[in-house]
């Protein structure tokens, strides 16, 4: 048991809200957050649109649409909002806590691109 103990809390990862409630951004590619929405269609059922918004304009510079919600749909959404407009190295994504976007996928895409994950409840 007290290994257990010892493992889980060297692998106990942190979620630090780097943005702490500050939304606003004085230059574009500074601050982005991500967010997934429900959408229920007849034809489908429930289907999945991630956006990326950048908080400089409040443009949504990157989405993704699928009947499934995998970390693949906010990677796409992640890399369409790279091609439109681009977030500068050290710059913020900032999202909520769920398995997509705390996936390793997410978060080793995020590392490479050398962008800060900030989190929130």
């Amino acid at each position: 048991i007290e290994t257990i103990k010892i493992y889980v809390k060297m692998h106990k990862k942190e979620y630090k809200n780097l943005l702490e409630q500050d939304f606003k951004a004085n230059k574009p590619g500074i601050k982005w957050v991500g967010d997934i929405t429900y959408i229920y269609t007849k034809e489908t059922g429930w289907t999945y649109l991630a956006i990326v918004i950048d908080l400089f304009d409040l443009k949504v510079i990157g989405w993704s649409y699928c009947r499934t919600m995998t970390d693949d749909l906010v990677i796409e959404a992640l890399k369409k909002a790279m091609i439109n407009r681009g977030l500068n190295e050290d710059g913020i994504f900032h999202s909520d806590r769920g398995s997509q976007y705390t996936s390793n996928n997410y978060e080793k895409l995020l590392e490479g691109l050398k962008i800060k994950h900030s989190y929130s409840k």
